[in-house]
């Protein structure tokens, strides 16, 4: 079972990485939601900042750079970089991508994370690899389960830096 189980993520990874280099709205609008946060915008002229601008605002940190790209007047799909040029920058597998609504009717700005899809093959693939699940199954998975979530936690409080970004806090 092991044997099918690097092409079938191989082939996951290289779908997900076109869908995500390519903006695919489809990619950043649908999908399992594993993060939202709702935030209130500064002033009533608020407008939605510009992906460019977004961009250079995210430029500088420890983690990887935060790409924003404009999908209508009032979404923006964002992402990490997908390949890392500086070595110096703490880097990580994404688990999740970003994508945020204007909300004008209740005065505030909506970011959303999407669950990308090769975490999650990796983690059923690799469960599914196993014969039957022993108790020793279970521990060498927990590993793979704490990575993933502390990158979560990562990039939640990215997310939330982006939404107070956005609202002008």
């Amino acid at each position: 079972m092991l044997d099918a189980t690097f092409p079938v993520l191989l082939v996951i990874v290289v779908v997900e990485s076109l869908l995500a280099a390519t903006w695919s709205s489809v990619y950043f609008r649908w999908g399992l939601r594993v993060f939202r946060v709702e935030q209130a915008v500064a002033t009533r002229a608020w407008q939605m900042p510009s992906a460019s601008a977004l961009d250079v605002a995210f430029e500088q940190g420890s983690g990887p750079r935060l790409r924003f790209h404009t999908l209508t007047n009032g979404e923006l799909a964002f992402r990490e970089q997908l390949i890392n040029t500086n070595v110096f920058r703490f880097g990580y597998t994404p688990v999740m991508h970003g994508l945020v609504r204007a909300l004008p009717g209740a005065n505030a700005v909506l970011v959303e994370g999407r669950a990308n899809w090769s975490p999650v093959a990796f983690v059923v693939l690799l469960a599914s690899s196993f014969g039957g699940i022993s108790h020793f199954d279970w521990v060498f998975l927990l590993v793979p389960m704490m990575i993933l979530g502390f990158i979560y936690y990562v990039q939640a409080r990215r997310y939330r830096q982006v939404a107070r970004h956005i609202a002008g806090l």
